[in-house]
């Protein structure tokens, strides 16, 4: 069974449908009431759980409508807005899903992180999903993790710039030439966070070596180095 579909340690929280004690649907917040959109697939259900257990393990669902009265469960293919045409339907309530949290979360291999998210919020974003780095959840580098969108993406606008991080254990970035040493951890925190040049610091405090870099304009590819005595901080994107 699809861990999806699981229904052990079920409740409901607010925007959250919570399936199982370690997988849940996330969704908009705001549900649209009262309509019934057209462009649907037709999806069986008893309940409005049961719906969006239904459209999260579906290939092509991102969104769903229960109708309670009738039991009637639709899901749809693109994301609805009120402006999109529809019935008016007493009762329905429409929910958007949305990209689930992920970030840090422990893992086993990439396969995992992977799927707490919904098959068709993955189409089209291969290069966007988290990996398994050193059994976390984390972005590939040099990808920015994107505190809005909970993706991965290639390069971060200046004013896009966040002072929070994620932190890969016993590694740095390899990319000779673009380091600037600092005194000490707290100072090159102080010092990335206040910069638009910084996109990560690292530092060992076996040796009292610390530094901060930024990624030359254009880079599409880098990596990590595995050091045992070194921890790197990458900065998030909005």
């Amino acid at each position: 069974m699809a861990a999806w579909m699981m229904a052990v340690c079920v409740h409901v929280a607010l925007h959250v449908l919570v399936i199982s004690c370690q997988h849940s649907v996330h969704m908009d917040r705001q549900p649209l009431d009262g309509r019934l959109f057209r462009d649907a697939l037709h999806l069986q259900s008893r309940s409005s759980l049961d719906c969006a257990r239904t459209c999260a393990a579906n290939d092509d669902c991102v969104t769903f409508t229960f109708v309670p009265e009738s039991k009637t469960c639709r899901g749809y293919f693109q994301r609805k807005t009120l402006a999109d045409s529809s019935d008016p339907v007493a009762g329905a309530r429409t929910y958007n899903l949305r990209m689930p949290y992920w970030l840090n979360k422990p893992c086993a291999d990439t396969a995992s992180c992977v799927a707490v998210i919904p098959p068709a919020l993955q189409k089209g974003l291969w290069d966007k999903l988290p990996v398994c780095f050193k059994g976390r959840c984390l972005c590939q580098v040099p990808t920015f993790y994107s505190v809005s969108q909970r993706l991965c993406k290639l390069g971060c606008p200046v004013s896009d710039l966040q002072t929070t991080y994620s932190q890969y254990p016993q590694s740095l970035v390899n990319l000779p030439g673009s380091a600037m040493t600092c005194v000490d951890l707290a100072t090159c925190t102080l010092h990335c966070s206040s910069s638009t040049q910084c996109h990560f610091f690292a530092g060992s405090a076996s040796t009292s070596t610390f530094y901060r870099g930024v990624y030359p304009a254009g880079i599409t590819d880098a990596s990590t180095q595995d050091r045992a005595d070194w921890n790197m901080y990458h900065k998030h994107c909005a």
